[in-house]
């Protein structure tokens, strides 16, 4: 595996019905040293003139500082578990015994697939749940979700015909109606 190679490790288990995929962020020592080190490199920029900036940059750089180890933090300690049940698709989110949990009704979910992701939102999993878009399991890959999908159809296949439905209009095929 290469050092840049930032995806999530994901575990899968299925017991009593439910199917249960752990995500973990990846570990590499190398984004770590990154994430540590870029904040220090800024302060090593910014500390020799520091009385010569004015007083909302300063407050700017603390702030910026303070993001950036919060995120790292959340990076390296954030746990995402997913459940897939006959009437219940659970998302949770887990960081350092912080839990948030959002439940939606299989019966209202439909159309997950991969999302490649764009600017403002990290590649992952979507699903439309009634009327709006939940996104979960962030960055990973293509081939790791492809593997949750066959996961999910291969343990819980009636879950499964709700999940990938497509309605009618957005069918992926062509009807001609001959």
């Amino acid at each position: 595996m290469s050092r840049w190679n930032t995806n999530p490790q994901i575990g899968m288990s299925f017991s009593s019905g439910i199917l249960r995929v752990t995500i973990r962020p990846s570990q590499r020592w190398f984004i770590v040293f990154v994430g540590v080190a870029v904040p220090f490199l800024i302060l090593a920029v910014f500390l020799p003139r520091w009385h010569e900036f004015p007083l909302f940059a300063r407050a700017g750089v603390i702030v910026a500082l303070i993001a950036d180890l919060g995120l790292l933090i959340f990076k390296l300690s954030g746990i995402e578990i997913i459940e897939f049940s006959q009437r219940v698709l659970a998302v949770t989110k887990e960081i350092r015994g912080w839990e948030r949990r959002r439940e939606y009704l299989v019966e209202v979910c439909r159309e997950m697939q991969w999302d490649e992701g764009s600017e403002d939102e990290p590649r992952g999993i979507k699903c439309k749940a009634e009327n709006q878009w939940i996104r979960f399991a962030a960055e990973v890959s293509e081939n790791q979700a492809n593997e949750i999908f066959v996961e999910v159809q291969k343990e819980l296949p009636d879950v499964a015909a709700f999940l990938f439905s497509f309605p009618e209009e957005r069918s992926r095929f062509l009807r001609l109606g001959l």
